[in-house]
Parts: C-alpha cells; sequence; structure tokens
C-alpha cells in the first residue's frame, strides 16, 4: 500500500508540474521544438536511464489492433507519444494521446519510470483517463529489447519495445493464453515514427 501511495504521489506530481511550460513547450503541428525541450538525464542517473531516455521526443504511431477473430485491425488514427526527462532528470515519462485531440475509448494516458538501481529493474507507473486507475509494471532491458510485466484481469501481460532504431521502434502488447504465462499472444502493435 505504501508503494502505491508513493507511486500515485510521484505520478501525480509529476504530471502536475515537474517539466514546467517554459522546460518543454507545447508542440505544434507546424514546428518542431527542440530536442532539449525534452529534458536531459541528471548526470547522477544511473546509466539504464538512458533505455527509456532514448525516446525524448516526439513521436507518431500507427496502431494495429487484433480482433476477437484473431485478425488484426489498422487504426485509421495515430497516436502520439511524447517521451521526456523529468523527477530532475531521474525519470523518464511520457503522454500518449490521440494525434487529433479527439480522444479514443482509451482515453490519454501516461508512464512514469524509475530505475532501480538495487533490484536492476524499471519499475513503471501507468494510467489513463478513462479508466482513472493506476497499473504497476516492473522489467528491463533482454538483448534488445525492453520487456515490462503485469498483471491484468488475472492474467499476465507484457510490453516490448523492440527493433529499436534512432528515428523509430517497433512495441507490442502481449496477453498470456494461459494461466500460467508461458506463452503470450500479442493483442496491440505499433509502429512510431520519430517527428522531432
Amino acid at each position: 500500500m505504501r508503494m502505491n501511495l508513493l507511486v500515485l504521489a510521484v505520478a501525480v506530481y509529476g504530471l502536475s508540474g515537474c517539466v514546467s511550460s517554459s522546460a518543454a513547450p507545447k508542440p505544434s503541428k507546424t514546428t518542431a521544438p527542440p530536442k532539449a525541450a525534452y529534458g536531459a538525464a541528471h548526470p547522477d542517473a544511473p546509466s539504464e536511464i538512458a533505455e527509456f531516455g532514448r525516446f525524448a521526443g516526439r513521436w507518431k504511431c500507427g496502431v494495429n489492433e487484433r480482433r476477437s477473430d484473431g485478425s488484426w485491425r489498422t487504426r485509421p488514427d495515430k497516436v502520439i507519444w511524447t517521451f521526456f526527462y523529468t523527477l530532475n532528470g531521474l525519470a523518464v515519462q511520457d503522454i500518449w494521446s490521440p494525434e487529433d485531440n479527439s480522444g479514443f475509448s482509451e482515453g490519454i494516458a501516461t508512464n512514469l519510470r524509475v530505475f532501480n538501481v538495487a533490484t536492476r529493474t524499471w519499475n513503471v507507473s501507468w494510467m489513463n483517463t478513462s479508466e482513472a486507475s493506476f497499473e504497476l509494471w516492473s522489467g528491463g532491458r533482454f538483448n534488445d529489447e525492453l520487456m515490462l510485466t503485469s498483471v491484468r484481469d488475472k492474467r499476465p501481460v507484457k510490453i516490448r519495445f523492440f527493433n529499436i532504431l534512432p528515428r523509430q521502434f517497433q512495441w507490442s502488447y502481449e496477453a498470456a493464453t494461459s494461466s500460467t504465462g508461458n506463452e503470450f499472444a500479442p493483442v496491440m502493435q505499433l509502429l512510431c515514427q520519430l517527428q522531432d
């Protein structure tokens, strides 16, 4: 319970102004803000901060969703996923929102990521506006991928960042196909391109 309250407090604090409007101007559709607008790692931050810090910037992502019959659907709309350093450069946060600001059924979402040096893992708090609830994720780097795991509806779930290039990456949300969590099936996949 103490950990959940701490994560909630940190996430709310992060959302309420850790990145001031002067430090992180809102991107416009015509001009890209300078890379410095997304902050920088603190000099004393663990080197692992770069694992998610490398995504600092504004990304446009195409979304593919698996239907209940197993076929895939490409959403006609795109999402904007903006990553930035926060909490004095000791954490990486993001904001996930529809490109046209109309809103998705999922709402607008955010992740707050902090690397735990003692356990050598990333601890992540995720929240979206449609559910108004928090989920805790943990994980780290596995070969060339970043993988985080959690439990949703009593089933193991994971997200993967993979095929990571300087201006592009892929992301996958996967759910366990059994209660043991030995096998996973992708439910949603993204292809993200750096906009600035």
